[in-house]
């Protein structure tokens, strides 16, 4: 009687007056649900029609049945109204149903709820911040209502970290425009900003999907970056704090925001020494005491010291620094890294021996601005001046050796890679950043050994071009391949002529036909010629794969729509 009641009032002109219907029927469904006696009784009493595991199904789908009915009249947006359906939100968590049972009704209602996103918004490499933001504005109607519900905080967290991550993309395309890089980051930090108070609660979620947490982790460090570009240092350090807590330990994410924080903290001491604050010397100290600032956290947090005139401290600092083993895991901290080291080195010694060193950790540093400036070649001969002056500091051969393979000049990047070897010894890092190394070394060599080394450039080139739909620049590269490949690469160069070939066949129909039918435009002659130059490509193509299933379908589709026509 109450829960029949409630659904009329609840359609009527005054919904709230079936608050007291819907508590009520809650009250008695659960109380039902839990009497076995009643369960019992009907299964003995039907015993000769309906199995007693007929009713146990219906017992055990009956929170599941009774909850779905609250979250669908919550998110039924066309009829209800916000303060009611919040209302049979509460009552359906606060119900003392198995957890398990309102984590599948939430899962099942979002699921549906978010069915209207476009699917190409779920592709991972789809990056166009529009095509994302219709993603990102449906879960946040959902959120909205019922901000932990776990599926739709995990795609946010998926969708978030795919836009800031294209987001820093249009970053680093801007270059030294500095005007255009704030508006940029301005707008990412409030566009992105809005979702902190939903992912902050996903700290406390002991069985958060593991990929989850570190794009979870990499949205507050990258948040935590835009704030530090924007000058923000001191709001930084939450989102850098709030990275660590919400991953685990052994986490990469969690190591990343780690040392974001600590570097930043160091930053913030260095802010406070140059504007003379009181607390800054205070500061300092505190952080000193951290066991885990990085090597560049030493170096910025001397600088305060030495704006204090802090020599001593600032000395000790130095040489704390030079003592910690860096983490040899990629390129990046590898060169981030050996600038801080020549820092350090820099702070801590002035005498005539130290100057060798200096002047080729210079030359080191040179010589890695040009390789993050894309400048290899000019980076190579930076990194031979300093192996000149200093060749027994490793890491010059490390780096070069990244150049040359930049350079697809193979052998010299052995060469230095071996070098590598020989210096740095005894130790664990080092030895798989080498073998990093010589594995993407052996990659390049083998596509040297399949297409030449000119075939492998032209085919890079082509691979771009069809990447922006440039197909007839790709297909006239890709013939340029195959033309001199040796016999190895041939069957994979075909196969991605014949590709492009039918990829460029297709955007040329579906170009001409734009929002008119193939059957008006076909009996016009430019219709009839971009018919008949696809079907030319399309033949080629099977002529080149002639067991590609999708080109046969695609000869066909046009021959059919050309036919009707």
């Amino acid at each position: 009687m109450h829960h029949a009641r409630a659904m009329d009032l609840e359609s009527s002109a005054n919904p709230g007056q079936s608050d007291s219907d819907w508590k009520r029927a809650v009250e008695l469904w659960h109380r039902l649900w839990q009497a076995d006696v009643f369960w019992e009784r009907m299964a003995a009493g039907t015993v000769k029609t309906i199995s007693a595991d007929v009713w146990r199904s219906v017992r055990a789908q009956l929170p599941v049945l009774h909850l779905t009915i609250h979250y669908d009249i919550a998110f039924d947006l066309e009829h209800t109204k916000i303060h009611r359906a919040k209302f049979h939100l509460v009552l359906a968590h606060g119900t003392s149903y198995p957890a398990e049972a309102r984590e599948a009704v939430q899962r099942d209602v979002y699921t549906r709820f978010v069915s209207v996103i476009p699917p190409n918004v779920w592709q991972f490499e789809e990056t166009n911040p529009d095509t994302i933001k219709l993603g990102m504005d449906r879960i946040e109607q959902f959120l909205k209502l019922d901000p932990a519900c776990v599926p739709a905080l995990e795609d946010a967290v998926r969708l978030q970290a795919r836009s800031l991550r294209a987001w820093c993309t249009d970053l680093q395309a801007l270059g030294d425009d500095s005007s255009k890089r704030t508006q940029l980051l301005q707008a990412v930090k409030e566009a992105a900003g809005c979702w902190r108070p939903y992912f902050d609660q996903m700290s406390t979620l002991s069985a958060l999907d593991e990929e989850v947490r570190q794009k979870l982790g990499l949205w507050y460090r990258l948040m935590g970056d835009i704030h530090c570009a924007l000058g923000q240092h001191e709001t930084s350090l939450g989102f850098y704090a709030q990275g660590i807590k919400s991953t685990q330990p052994e986490d990469e994410e969690h190591q990343r925001c780690t040392d974001e924080l600590v570097e930043m903290q160091a930053v913030v001491a260095r802010d406070l020494a140059h504007e003379e604050k009181p607390n800054a010397k205070s500061y300092c100290d505190e952080l000193r005491k951290r066991s885990d600032l990085t090597i560049t956290a030493h170096y910025i947090l001397a600088n305060a010291y030495l704006l204090l005139d802090e020599f001593d401290t600032a000395d000790a600092v130095c040489d704390r620094g030079l003592s910690i083993q860096p983490r040899l895991n990629d390129i990046d901290e590898i060169e981030k890294n050996a600038r801080d080291r020549e820092r350090l080195e820099e702070m801590r010694t002035k005498s005539k021996g130290a100057r060798r060193a200096f002047q080729a950790k210079k030359l080191l540093d040179e010589g890695v601005e040009l390789l993050h400036g894309d400048q290899p070649q000019q980076a190579i001969e930076a990194f031979n001046r300093a192996s000149s002056i200093a060749p027994e500091v490793g890491m010059v051969y490390f780096l070069r050796a990244q150049c040359n393979l930049r350079l697809r000049q193979v052998d010299p990047a052995r060469q230095d890679l071996a070098t590598f070897r020989r210096l740095v010894t005894d130790s664990a890092e080092a030895d798989q950043a080498a073998a990093k190394l010589e594995n993407d070394i052996n990659q390049v060599a083998a596509q040297f050994a399949r297409f030449g080394v000119e075939g492998h450039k032209l085919r890079q080139e082509a691979i771009a071009a069809a990447n922006s739909e440039n197909f007839n620049h790709a297909a006239f590269l890709l013939r340029q391949v195959l033309a001199q490949c040796p016999p190895a690469g041939q069957a994979d160069v075909r196969k991605e002529l014949a590709l492009v070939l039918t990829n460029g066949a297709i955007n040329q129909v579906n170009k001409a036909m734009g929002s008119t039918s193939l059957a008006f435009l076909s009996r016009t002659v430019s219709i009839k010629s971009v018919c008949s130059a696809a079907m030319a490509s399309l033949r080629e193509a099977a002529q080149l794969d002639p067991r590609n299933a999708r080109i046969k379908k695609a000869i066909e589709d046009l021959q059919g729509m050309t036919n009707r026509s």
